[in-house]
């Protein structure tokens, strides 16, 4: 428990980091969205964030574990939008046919 004591006024522990991070994660994979790494990145980015969003307006308390999907679907979200942004599109590659 020493460590989590230690961690928990950090910027690790706050529900407003990983509501911007998962954002973040979705305009990053934005571009890319017509990919398949990049429309999964933005779906669960996006799902995160409705997901945090909705105790907003039903919340029952303000504790961290609320925010537990947000974090994984941001986590979740990162790799497949840096691979998008790393393929080459479509649209922008092809040459004429």
């Amino acid at each position: 428990m020493t460590v989590h004591d230690a961690l928990k006024s950090t910027v690790l522990f706050r529900v407003g980091t990983w509501l911007a991070f998962a954002a973040a994660v979705a305009a990053l994979a934005w571009r890319r969205r017509a990919t398949p790494p990049g429309a999964f990145a933005i779906s669960v980015a996006i799902s995160g964030v409705v997901y945090l969003l909705s105790f907003g307006v039903f919340g029952v308390a303000t504790d961290f574990r609320y925010a537990y999907w947000c974090v994984l679907a941001s986590l979740a979200g990162l790799i497949p939008a840096l691979l998008a942004r790393r393929s080459p599109s479509d649209q922008s590659r092809s040459g004429p046919h």
